[in-house]
């Protein structure tokens, strides 16, 4: 019987030890991953996410909120590779002369290129009943805030839509505001390309002055 008893304790024992080993187990995985976690958010927050995440993306869309002046973001220098990726004739048409106009102004210069394997700017048309007759979406590197890439979508749903009475005035001041987020523009009030309805004025002194100074200072 004493022996039974001994088994019965030494059971009792182990099956402790057991549940202490387990309850420390799940206190340093525990621990593991909050430290996981902390360590990610640290990193997200100096935009060094990993080999690939560090390209961050973000989107300007077409609404009345008016919001900073620029994103924050730029390209190396003031010039960019275009690849005009639409079909139809006046989209195409609108996107070259407002490459022209901003070339014009000497802030900025837009180079169109054939292969669009070495555009760092496409220029493509959709058609979708979302609010926005153009839509800027870039990519940037998120430590040094240096443009990588950017599409811009010309939205056929209301650029081509008689109902929506855009002339082609108003399609070129479009490309024009487009273009302004994909060379690190925001929103602004006033007269102003960048005003948020894109299609009422064309580029204007100040948002030249803008441009100027975004690509004046240093990286």
């Amino acid at each position: 019987m004493r022996r039974f008893f001994n088994f019965i304790k030494n059971l009792l024992i182990l099956a402790i030890m057991a549940a202490a080993v387990v309850n420390y187990h799940e206190q340093i995985q525990t621990f593991l991953l909050e430290a996981a976690s902390a360590a990610s958010t640290y990193l997200e927050q100096k935009g060094l996410k990993s080999k690939t995440l560090d390209l961050s993306g973000g989107i300007v869309t077409e609404s009345k909120k008016v919001t900073k002046n620029t994103t924050g973001y730029r390209w190396p220098k003031a010039t960019a590779k275009v690849y005009i990726g639409v079909k139809q004739t006046d989209l195409y048409n609108a996107t070259v002369n407002a490459m022209a106009a901003w070339n014009q102004t000497g802030a900025f210069t837009f180079k169109q290129t054939k292969n669009k394997k070495n555009a760092q700017i496409v220029v493509v048309a959709n058609s979708k009943n979302n609010g926005a007759a153009g839509l800027t979406t870039y990519k940037y590197l998120s430590h040094t805030n240096r443009l990588y890439s950017a599409q811009v979508a010309l939205n056929t749903y209301y650029l081509e839509n008689d109902y929506y009475n855009y002339t082609q005035a108003r399609i070129v001041n479009t490309v024009e505001h487009e273009l302004g987020h994909a060379i690190g523009l925001d929103h602004r009030n006033g007269v102003t390309v960048m005003y948020p309805t894109g299609s009422i004025y064309t580029i204007q002194p100040k948002d030249v002055k803008l441009v100027k100074k975004i690509y004046k200072s240093k990286l």
